[in-house]
């Protein structure tokens, strides 16, 4: 069993506050929470909480942890050690810390459910106490001494089980709540936006004094950029395209990357219409669109409905097209599976020649270049 520990390094007094934490940390439930250090506050004071524990069924705990060697003379409490003897007032804090807490809780906006059990407790990992010690505010079972450490967590629930005119304890669904209002989980995340949105709006100002480049090159139609990752090469790319643009000439802005394709069409859109490029995506889409394009606009002025594929041409068929008269075909390959049937490779060209998509199996085609085709 290894309860939650907030935060995850917490900084303590004495070696024998930190022995506390770690041993009742280990002996509480994984669905409870531990809390070290924290600060609480209202109109009227500002305390500071050395550990809150929340455990689902048995309650809230705030708990007063004084390391040292504790004595409580003519009233008061003392607490010596690393040279210093200095008056404390642990039950005084406990209590108000306790009240703190409840108060926070019923405050804030995340926590809907109604006051949890609670109780204040005053742990001195370094001092024994008798077993029929008693103080005003403090009895001998709110009390964690050196003996109870290696038990502590069952003090803890054993406390809670004593206190009277108290609500039910939490439930775990209330402990997780508890643990939003008071570890912030919200606040990182805003924290690492908002700091992102400044590197960013950094990364951007400096990028913009590179786009100065841009005005000193530009009366060469060739330009080459290197740099390292981040340094603004995308975004020079970017700007480059955007002057051309906007000065009325059709761009076409490439890379060689699909990922990086989409994010160029993302920045791209928010651009005004007019300063946007013709083409935003990877080389070889443009050529593939350019073929497409081409063999549309010749079906559709031929009137022909073959398979007639600009820039990617060759075709194998199993037999030679009969009546073509404007093939570019260029040697053909006797096929021993086709009984001696010739296998051709050419291009579909416009005429009356026949073509069949399927190539035939086995045939021992030609490694030669074919030359272009004949239109």
């Amino acid at each position: 069993m290894t309860a939650r520990l907030f935060p995850d390094d917490p900084q303590f007094g004495h070696a024998s506050e930190e022995l506390f934490v770690r041993t009742l940390r280990e002996q509480l439930p994984n669905d409870a929470a531990l809390f070290c250090n924290v600060r609480l506050s209202d109109r009227s004071q500002d305390r500071e909480a050395d550990v809150v524990v929340a455990w689902p069924g048995v309650g809230v705990a705030a708990i007063e942890v004084k390391g040292g060697h504790v004595t409580l003379q003519r009233g008061e409490w003392r607490q010596a050690g690393d040279g210093t003897d200095r008056v404390i007032h642990p039950v005084d804090q406990a209590v108000a810390c306790k009240y703190l807490l409840c108060g926070y809780l019923a405050e804030h906006p995340r926590w809907t459910a109604s006051r949890p059990r609670a109780a204040h407790l005053v742990a001195l990992p370094a001092t024994t106490l008798a077993s029929d010690f008693m103080a005003p505010g403090l009895a001998r079972w709110m009390a964690i001494d050196t003996t109870d450490v290696p038990h502590a967590a069952a003090r803890i629930r054993a406390a809670l089980d004593k206190v009277r005119d108290e609500p039910e304890p939490p439930t775990a669904e209330d402990v997780e709540a508890l643990v939003d209002c008071l570890a912030g989980t919200a606040i990182p995340q805003q924290h690492l936006l908002a700091e992102l949105a400044e590197r960013e709006a950094a990364c951007d100002l400096l990028t913009r004094d590179q786009a100065k480049v841009l005005d000193l090159l530009v009366s060469f139609d060739r330009v080459e950029i290197r740099g390292g990752a981040g340094s603004g090469k995308t975004w020079l790319a970017v700007e480059k395209a955007r002057r051309l643009a906007a000065d009325g000439q059709r761009v076409a802005l490439m890379c060689y990357s699909r990922g990086l394709a989409e994010f160029l069409r993302r920045r791209v859109e928010r651009l005004p219409k007019r300063q946007r490029p013709v083409y935003v995506g990877t080389f070889h889409n443009l050529g593939i669109g350019w073929a497409s394009s081409r063999a549309r606009t010749t079906t559709a002025a031929t009137g022909r409905s073959s398979c007639l594929r600009p820039w990617c041409p060759w075709r194998r068929s199993s037999r030679r097209a009969s009546g073509s008269t404007r093939s570019s075909s260029t040697r053909g390959r006797t096929s021993p599976r086709a009984g001696g049937t010739p296998s051709w490779r050419r291009c579909v060209t416009p005429t009356r020649a026949r073509c069949t998509s399927s190539p035939t199996r086995g045939s021992a085609s030609s490694r030669g270049r074919a030359g272009r085709p004949s239109t």
